[in-house]
């Protein structure tokens, strides 16, 4: 029971952190981020995450917290990359970003860490050398 309530909320946490850095985007890059954001995104970020019907089964969580994260990581590959205005990774929302995704995400495979998994510290390293 308690290992399902912290998943939910690491995927609240996730889902809130990338909605707040796509709205620091929308006020300080608008037309940048209109080019690097997918359509999916409007859908999956437009609600506050406690606004959002979260999936019943352990599955379709698992499923959320993926794609998640996969857009996180997308969406820092962006920021980060030579064309991309370099003020734009500087932005605060997208720090907190960077730093949730460290903490929550493994980069290999933009799989969400579950309650009870723990990464060793060298993938840990490797996940910040690599945002």
């Amino acid at each position: 029971m308690h290992a399902a309530v912290r998943l939910l909320n690491r995927l609240e946490l996730a889902m809130e952190t990338m909605r707040a850095a796509l709205e620091a985007l929308a006020v300080a890059a608008p037309v940048w981020l209109l080019e690097h954001a997918p359509a999916a995104w409007w859908d999956r970020y437009a609600k506050r995450a406690d606004d959002y019907r979260l999936p019943q089964s352990e599955a379709a969580r698992t499923a959320l917290a993926t794609a998640v994260g996969a857009d996180g990581y997308r969406l820092l590959d962006a920021v980060h990359r030579p064309t991309a205005p370099a003020w734009l990774c500087e932005l605060p929302a997208l720090q907190v970003l960077r730093q949730v995704w460290v903490q929550q995400h493994y980069r290999d495979q933009h799989r969400h860490r579950l309650a009870r998994q723990e990464r060793p510290s060298a993938q840990r390293d490797r996940d910040r050398q690599s945002v």
